[in-house]
């Protein structure tokens, strides 16, 4: 692996997965929704070796629902390498408070963040490389999709977010949204209010400022697997070959 491709060596990544996966209980009910099998393989199998091609050593998985899962599946896991911290709330804190809670067990500046219930496809070395380059506290990386109507959408222009607007049924139209994978610095995490439930995107991130938070969208895709439907969707995708890494 080149310096460039192990860009992650140093930094820690935050996995989200603490919340109840509500929407998906119907087909996935016995498990959280981080193990959630798509294509064979449970969902953080696939981050994991995503996150390895870029030189990951060290995860922060923030638990709290059927967190006692995970544990056990971590410990029959074999080791692969990677550094994997379970961190585990009491009550539920939305994305936000639990990024805020699993700061805490970070010690890289910035941080990678990632949601658990989407699949991407992105240069995270480039992703970097442009966090590095701004001013920024906060980047987000943004896919282009053909039909948003199913996502909160987010202008961008010139690497930066002018602003956020919420999901729109109606909107059929292509737009950019949040793939969920952020570069966060330690001091913005760090000014997240402890000890809150709190959503991410609606309570930290879309209070922001037009232009203060970058945005990197160069060939990035993804896969939701959040509802019944995009859950099937991402199955099948994953099953006719979509996102295999090769050898990590």
């Amino acid at each position: 692996m080149d310096e460039q491709q192990g860009c992650l060596a140093g930094i820690d990544t935050v996995i989200l997965a603490g919340g109840k996966g509500t929407r998906i209980r119907s087909v996935v009910s016995d498990r959280p929704k981080i193990l959630a099998p798509v294509g064979g393989r449970p969902i953080l199998e696939w981050m994991l070796d995503w996150l390895k091609i870029y030189g990951a050593r060290r995860i922060v998985l923030s638990l709290g629902f059927m967190a006692d899962k995970v544990e056990e599946y971590l410990d029959k896991r074999a080791d692969d390498g990677l550094e994997i911290v379970p961190v585990i709330e009491t009550s539920p804190l939305g994305t936000g408070g639990a990024l805020r809670f699993a700061g805490n067990a970070c010690g890289s500046d910035p941080v990678l963040v990632i949601n658990g219930d989407t699949l991407v496809d992105a240069d995270l070395c480039g992703a970097l490389d442009l966090y590095k380059g701004t001013s920024v506290p906060v980047l987000i990386v943004c896919a282009n999709v053909d039909d948003a109507h199913r996502f909160g959408r987010v202008e961008v222009e010139k690497a930066r977010i002018l602003s956020f607007h919420e999901k729109d049924p109606t909107w059929d139209k292509p737009a950019f949204v949040s793939a969920g994978v952020y570069l966060f610095s330690r001091a913005a995490i760090q000014e997240i209010p402890e000890n809150q439930a709190l959503s991410l995107e609606i309570d930290i991130l879309a209070s922001t400022g037009p232009g203060t938070i970058g945005a990197y969208s160069k060939d990035v895709t993804f896969l939701d697997i959040g509802t019944p439907s995009s859950f099937s969707m991402a199955h099948k995708a994953l099953e006719k070959g979509a996102f295999q890494r090769g050898d990590t």
